[in-house]
């Protein structure tokens, strides 16, 4: 069956077969510039197909990538399991390029990633509709109420202004290379604290005041702005096509494949004219939550693959005495925070644990609590666990911290201050 299922790959675009029409189409085809496949069928992917191919002297695909499951609950999506949900569905309740983006935005290709309702609504509300729809909305009708539909580029750039497009160009740099290796997620991260920086900048800058007291400076930021919001609709095109050129014609620009987009934006020359004409909707909206409806459809999945006793079940939910005081639950003083380069998930924490010394200590709750949240706070850190890399560092141990049902974090602390490397007993 493999033998057949390999070969598809090439007789398809015209291998094999004897008129000029179909070798040259081949030749255009083939080698692939990237081999997309699943975990579970690598040992076919770059075992067997590679033999096949230099038994037949033909090239091997440049690039393969091997990506991960979509987990739903603790298992992968399965329709023999039930643990899944109709993308028919979702393209209704959310659309499809915001499903897209949370898919690309939110879980790593080469890793396993927990699909949840929750999360895509959090990302299409936070990153989408309060980022990238906020801002082209505010700039455009700021502009519009005070009399500015054509901007231009200033002379010169204020400092504050230098310093956002010299943002972007570390932005865009970033960019290429992390879809280049093939990690979207890392890539997009980094489109998104653009996006904040460039809200931040609006809202510094306060431009509701400069309309009425320094017109020059006032049209400087709604340019920059602009120019802003240009870069980021060609970057998010491939993902939002249909939003971003809605974004662009606000602009009064248009989408072409045919244009040298890519030279443009590595240039970052900021002398584009834009037209502005008003957004007649909400370029992206907040969801409604369809989050219960998922949560029930998954319980149901339980309940169908459960085949265990009640007896057997309840047994479970307990642990021995003696289990629980293996656990080495200790407060520790968190000394700093620091992020990770190229996740936008992980902290490094320094932490103090007294007599157990000070340990680095990797915490995913980024995306939920601030770093000046986190410093000079005690927390409990579970003390004997066997360190653990992840993204290159070693943690070693594990800070607690608790979830609510609107999905906020809260650092595990004690009652009051205690000396760092306190027992919990």
């Amino acid at each position: 069956m493999w033998g057949d299922a390999l070969i598809n790959y090439i007789s398809a675009i015209g291998f094999g077969q004897d008129d000029a029409k179909a070798q040259e189409n081949f030749n255009f085809w083939w080698p692939a510039d990237l081999h997309l496949m699943g975990k579970d069928i690598v040992r076919f992917h770059a075992v067997y197909w590679p033999a096949f191919l230099m038994a037949l002297d033909l090239p091997m695909p440049k690039k393969m990538l091997v990506h991960g499951y979509i987990l739903m609950g603790e298992h992968k999506m399965s329709k023999s399991r039930g643990n899944v949900i109709d993308p028919a569905q979702l393209a209704e309740w959310y659309g499809v390029e915001q499903v897209r983006y949370f898919l690309l935005k939110h879980m790593s290709v080469a890793q396993d990633g927990q699909f949840d309702l929750k999360d895509l609504e959090n990302t299409v509300s936070s990153d989408l509709a309060n980022g990238v729809g906020n801002l082209l909305s505010r700039t455009i009708t700021l502009a519009l109420n005070n009399g500015l539909n054509q901007v231009k580029a200033p002379s010169a750039f204020e400092p504050a202004s230098s310093a956002l497009k010299e943002k972007y160009e570390e932005t865009f740099k970033i960019y290429w290379d992390e879809m280049n290796n093939c990690v979207p997620h890392l890539a997009l991260a980094e489109l998104q604290r653009f996006v904040a920086n460039v809200n931040a900048y609006f809202h510094s800058q306060q431009p509701w005041v400069l309309a009425k007291q320094n017109r020059e400076l006032f049209e400087e930021v709604i340019y920059t702005s602009c120019q802003s919001l240009y870069m980021i609709s060609i970057l998010l095109w491939p993902i939002l096509p249909k939003k971003m050129e809605t974004l662009l014609q606000a602009l009064g620009h248009k989408f072409d494949l045919s244009n040298k987009n890519i030279e443009e934006l590595r240039a970052a020359k900021w002398n584009k004219t834009f037209v502005l004409s008003p957004v007649s909707q909400a370029l992206f909206v907040r969801p409604e939550s369809h989050a219960d409806q998922s949560t029930e459809q998954s319980e149901k999945s339980v309940e169908k693959e459960s085949v265990k006793p009640v007896a057997a079940a309840s047994e479970q939910e307990f642990i021995k005495i003696d289990d629980f005081a293996k656990v080495q639950l200790v407060v520790g003083t968190i000394q700093s925070c620091e992020t990770i380069s190229g996740s936008d998930k992980l902290y490094k924490l320094s932490v103090d644990l007294g007599k157990f010394g000070v340990r680095q200590i990797l915490s995913g709750v980024r995306q939920h609590i601030s770093a000046e949240e986190l410093i000079g706070k005690q927390g409990v850190v579970v003390a004997n666990l066997p360190p653990r890399k992840m993204m290159g560092q070693e943690s070693q141990g594990m800070m607690l911290f608790a979830e609510d049902e609107s999905g906020n974090f809260r650092l595990v602390t004690v009652g009051g201050v205690v000396d760092s490397g306190t027992r919990l007993k």
